[in-house]
């Protein structure tokens, strides 16, 4: 069946589901996520820090977008999924979710209820979130039990309070964001029954969180997208034919666009999600089923359905193993075969060899996920190995879960089994990049509570100008203390200079305390001494917080402070 791209909507206790029929619609702002997420991309150059970084303050304003692959965090920390909100990527955590442009802001933190149990408190996560503004922001949370699931809308303008349309689902659920800031809601409920057609569930909210109806086509389309300029797009069976639905404020309701190619219960799969479908800006494509006719792509451009001239090359897209739309409104194809098909909006049609069996994911630049590990990139011309910034060198080597389009940006999410990070030994710590962002990479995980991002330097590179040696952490409000028995560890430590400064820093509520050396020779030498002498493990970072709740020059000669 080749790769399966599932969609972004799709809860998690249905991907086995969705594996079995062959996937869903993926638009510009859906994940990608390959058969083989197991892949681990190429190590980075080792560029681990460099230079003397300083913390951004929370007011910073968001970086200038560009085509550079920068760290949003770092650490440990569980699997996000990525979102926008008022033209802002948010970052979701399994409770809760975050706003990293400007500095991190806790956006939603969600809170076990006291008559749930823990198991099944843990089941469920936050699955998407929108809204035109923060203000107007909308979380959906997805939970599952004994192998359905069900859904709670939450707005902030209404104190976070779930809607109470909780509703049983067993397949697909799409989030459709309208362009006036209502949110609309399709959720397909896949029969038990084999020889029985799904049956849909529609509603809709303002954006201030009030229910309000649905004008759509009727409970027999499924599977639908929203488009840039507020269309919705879906498709039907409908006589033994494949056909494209619309809904638009503009043009007439239920709209038959056009057939999309005939069907039947001979050919290859005749379950819902094989017809996926991707948005690119202007155009809408949809591939059809593998069939005996041969499979096809065709796009609607917002009056017409015509086929792709990728459907001149149908022997390839016989063993189609991935395929993508960039917001440029092209087309990309994967195959078995190792190649790699183009076809621009224009309609110019090229073949290139995959560099490696590898497949698509993303959309407004195409990545490659290669299954021996490799992340690659279109650029002049060629497929260009990626290189991911702030991986550990060596083996094991990062491996890449997921690929989400967020606004202008693409995010990749990657783990690596190393250490640091405020643990004694190698465990797994979770990267989070993004396309265009330069700024200050940010901490998830210790020695913050699990799951919550905060400004902290980054882990210190042989090059590293400020290194400062990250010893303790404290409840929020409170000043960390033991200094005395501090300077009693390090007095004589001739290896770290004649003198360090200790640095109080708050971070996200938090106060922290970090011994500043003028060297990384003493740096290692500080962390070596305080080993097992303190509540974390010392990490040595790089860099200096522009804003210290107090500074401190400790003599390692005498054991002696003075403020500077």
């Amino acid at each position: 069946m080749g790769s399966t791209t599932f969609p972004r909507h799709a809860p998690p206790a249905l991907a086995l589901l969705l594996l079995a029929c062959g996937g869903g619609p993926s638009g510009r702002t859906q994940a990608a996520t390959p058969t083989a997420p197991t892949a681990s991309p190429t190590t980075a150059s080792g560029a681990d820090g460099d230079g003397g970084v300083q913390l951004a303050d929370a007011s910073t304003p968001a970086p200038p977008r560009g085509t550079s692959l920068a760290i949003v965090y770092q650490g440990i920390c569980d699997a996000a999924r990525m979102a926008q909100v008022g033209g802002m990527p948010a970052t979701l955590f399994p409770h809760s979710a975050w706003l990293t442009d400007g500095g991190p802001r806790s956006l939603f933190r969600d809170q076990r209820p006291s008559d749930m149990p823990e198991s099944q408190y843990e089941m469920g996560r936050l699955w998407d979130a929108g809204g035109i503004d923060e203000t107007h922001a909308w979380i959906a949370r997805i939970s599952r039990m004994f192998g359905d699931g069900s859904y709670e809308m939450l707005f902030k303008a209404r104190n976070w309070a779930p809607i109470p349309e909780p509703q049983s689902i067993h397949g697909y659920i799409e989030y459709l964001p309208r362009p006036d800031g209502s949110l609309w809601l399709v959720a397909t409920r896949f029969p038990e029954r084999p020889d029985a057609l799904p049956t849909n569930y529609f509603s809709a909210w303002t954006s201030e969180g009030k229910s309000s109806k649905v004008n759509l086509p009727g409970p027999d389309m499924y599977l639908g997208t929203s488009t840039a300029d507020g269309e919705l797009v879906a498709h039907d069976f409908r006589k033994g034919k494949l056909v494209l639905l619309r809904w638009s404020p503009r043009k007439p309701v239920d709209d038959l666009v056009a057939d999309a190619g005939p069907f039947s219960s001979e050919d290859e799969s005749y379950e819902p999600g094989v017809w996926r479908m991707h948005v690119g800006t202007t155009r809408t494509y949809l591939l059809t089923p593998k069939q005996k006719a041969g499979r096809r792509i065709q796009y609607y451009d917002g009056e017409k359905i015509s086929p792709s001239p990728l459907n001149g090359v149908a022997s390839h897209l016989a063993d189609l193993t991935s395929w993508t739309v960039t917001a440029s409104d092209d087309v990309w194809v994967t195959t078995a075969s190792g190649k790699a098909l183009f076809a621009s909006k224009a309609g110019e049609v090229k073949e290139e060899a995959l560099p490696e069996p590898a497949v698509l994911a993303g959309s407004r630049t195409p990545w490659l996920l290669a299954t021996s590990g490799a992340l690659y990139t279109h650029a002049g011309g060629t497929w260009q190995r990626v290189n991911l910034p702030g991986a550990a060198e060596g083996k094991p080597a990062p491996k890449v879960e997921s690929v989400w389009d967020v606004g202008e940006d693409t995010f990749i999410q990657t783990t690596q089994i190393r250490p640091g990070f405020g643990r004694p030994t190698a465990g797994v710590v979770r990267t989070m990049y993004a396309t265009g962002r330069a700024a200050q990479p940010l901490r998830c995980g210790a020695p913050f509570p699990t799951n919550t991002l905060a400004l902290l330097p980054p882990p210190a590179g042989e090059t590293c100008a400020e290194p400062m040696v990250l010893v303790s952490g404290v409840r929020p409000g409170h000043l960390p203390d033991g200094y005395p028995k501090l300077a009693e560890h390090l007095k004589g430590l001739d290896a770290a200079g004649t003198t360090v400064t200790f640095v109080d820093f708050g971070s996200d509520g938090a106060s922290l305390l970090g011994v500043a050396t003028s060297s990384l020779e003493g740096a290692r030498a500080v962390a070596k001494r305080l080993g097992g002498k303190v509540a974390y493990p010392p990490e040595i970072l790089c860099g200096s917080p522009k804003t210290a709740l107090r500074r401190t020059i400790l003599d390692l000669a005498t054991g002696t402070f003075r403020v500077p």
